[in-house]
């Protein structure tokens, strides 16, 4: 046997084995998140980039001028940060061949080597001698508008949203992000945000509220890369994808445990280059490579087969296209006259977009949610198509297939979801009627799906519901708080300081505690003891005149098992203003 016999030709690349029995409905984003959200945009408030999107949709321009007014009022001189250069510099800089890019690294690495320089030097080596990646093209300007319009209108319904548990989060073409929280609205009506507090140095900045604790909830809510919906394991599903999709992804109880996915992602990788080299030993000569992690920030990559002949270069090229996936499938390249996306909130429809990336919320054909185009000639890249109107019954056909999918999804308990349709072809049966053959493309996350045309006012309405049960949920938690054997008496005050403090950061502040005990979004357990730590807190930091010395004494009992978090510091700014200079 030589090291080139492919002895595993046509065992490598096939479906993922799932059984019915063994399949567990994903969790939803309000089981572990509760109201709590992330909001992804994929632009910064430039004013040249205003009014270029003005200019193209005057109709936008209120939710243009209002995103920039707190934009610019809540991060004074944001445009000279190094996230917002940078994004500058990108784009003078144009598209870069994967030449160019090793060439910048081989510059920066005699430059500066770094700690160990040996590692980098072995990764720059491992891709000058591998296949070449496919190159990654700038954004044209049309996109470029299409992105800033769709941030300004998610920014519209964003604002509307419960202040301290809406979070922002900006990614920008992989070249940075940053992450924001909406903390209120300043008597004028604009919005106000705020940055995660900077506890050290000659300058705090920052909402004393967005403490670490926060910080880390929003993260993994929306920065964290989390594997998404494995679908290509149901089996359930396997007669409607219609082809063979390779993908590989961690178990639930690795998904929890990032470090023992780290050690399982290498072997995950070897086992999604063994599907692509054999794809090319079976002359399939381009694959579609996509990431099914939520809030990777990356789509789908076309990977050239032609100069794989191992699994060795197999795996050099995914690690070259995209060295930290660790959740994605791989699928041969094919053509679809016709697609679509379908998003479904608690089992129940919610809007539906075409997938071209010019689209946007603004667009005449777009009417409460539901786009009235399809998208034509588009490959499962998605990104590639161009929108177009379309004959009702075509629509209506797409739309049908759709809910039939959403509710054989719902049956086994898949309830919050984005879901990707194609048409392969059509023909006419011998009754004479029009038979067309339908695909599911993807399902994914309901949340960090592009949404194109879709207008997030429909997401943020199904947001606003569930804010309004958690408000709820909290008066019921200062309820009880009135029949504590020590504090009851504090019970009153103790609300007032709550309003002071923000009823959504309060909330916030007990959903990422809950969560973090792995006991669901709202643990009463977990609420009714930070509650009385809050209280604890503003019993020690109240005036003498104010509580009592037996309130003082349990509270003093109570010292060994605080955690002094941003209501901390908060109640220590609370009296000090209370307090007489």
């Amino acid at each position: 046997m030589t090291s080139t016999e492919r002895f595993w030709t046509g065992m490598l690349f096939r479906p993922c084995v799932g059984e019915d029995d063994c399949f567990s409905p994903p969790d939803r984003r309000s089981d572990t998140a509760g109201c709590a959200t992330v909001l992804r945009i994929e632009a910064l408030p430039f004013p040249d980039d205003i009014e270029r999107a003005a200019a193209a949709a005057p109709q936008a321009e209120p939710d243009l001028r209002a995103w920039q007014e707190a934009w610019d009022r809540s991060f004074p001189n944001w445009w000279q940060t190094d996230f917002a250069l940078k994004v500058l510099a990108a784009r003078d800089r144009g598209s870069i061949s994967s030449d160019e890019v090793l060439r910048g690294q081989i510059e920066r690495f005699r430059a500066k080597p770094g700690y160990e320089p040996a590692l980098t030097a072995f990764r720059i080596e491992k891709r000058a001698l591998s296949i070449a990646p496919p190159d990654v093209e700038s954004p044209s300007e049309e996109v470029m508008v299409a992105r800033t319009l769709r941030a300004a209108s998610a920014f519209s319904s964003f604002a509307r949203l419960t202040p301290f548990v809406s979070a922002i989060h900006v990614v920008i073409d992989r070249i940075g992000d940053a992450m924001a929280v909406l903390n209120g609205h300043d008597d004028d009506g604009v919005s106000r945000l705020s940055r995660p507090h900077a506890r050290y140095g000659a300058s705090e900045t920052g909402d004393v509220r967005f403490d670490d604790d926060l910080l880390a909830f929003f993260a993994k809510l929306g920065v964290e890369e989390i594997p998404g919906l494995q679908f290509w394991t149901w089996d359930f599903l396997r007669g409607h994808l219609g082809r063979t999709v390779f993908g590989v992804g961690p178990t639930e109880f690795e998904a929890r445990d990032r470090e023992i996915d780290r050690r399982r992602m290498e072997e995950r990788r070897i086992l999604l280059a063994g599907a692509i080299a054999d794809m090319a030993a079976q002359r399939i000569s381009a694959a579609v490579l996509s990431p099914r992690d939520i809030n990777g920030g990356t789509r789908s990559r076309l990977l050239d087969l032609t100069r794989v002949d191992t699994i060795k270069s197999a795996l050099d090229l995914l690690d070259n296209t995209d060295r930290f996936a660790w959740a994605s499938t791989v699928e041969p390249l094919e053509r679809y006259m016709t697609m679509n996306r379908y998003f479904f909130h608690d089992g129940r429809m919610i809007g539906s977009t075409c997938v071209d990336p010019a689209a946007h919320p603004y667009d005449a054909e777009v009417s409460k949610g539901f786009d009235r185009r399809l998208t034509f000639d588009v490959t499962n890249l998605v990104d590639d198509g161009e929108f177009n109107t379309v004959d009702s019954e075509d629509l209506a056909a797409h739309e049908q297939y759709a809910r039939d999918i959403g509710a054989l999804l719902q049956n086994h308990g898949v309830m919050d979801f984005a879901l990707d349709v194609g048409l392969l072809g059509m023909g006419t049966n011998a009754a004479g009627s029009i038979e067309r053959d339908f695909r599911v493309l993807a399902v994914s996350d309901l949340w960090s799906a592009d949404t194109y045309s879709l207008d997030y006012a429909v997401l943020a309405g199904c947001l606003r519901g569930e804010a309004a049960l958690y408000s709820t949920r909290l008066d019921a938690a200062l309820d009880a708080l009135a029949s504590h054997s020590d504090f009851g008496r504090l019970a009153p005050d103790f609300r007032e300081v709550v309003e002071s403090y923000g009823r959504g950061a309060m909330i916030a502040r007990l959903i990422q505690r809950s969560s973090s005990t792995y006991c669901g979004a709202w643990d009463d357990e977990t609420v009714k003891d930070v509650i009385e730590e809050s209280v604890v807190h503003y019993v020690r930091l109240a005036d003498e005149g104010l509580v009592t010395p037996s309130e003082k004494e349990a509270a003093e009992d109570k010292v060994s098992f605080l955690r002094y978090d941003g209501f901390h510091e908060w109640l220590l700014k609370y009296w000090d203003g209370k307090r007489p200079s």
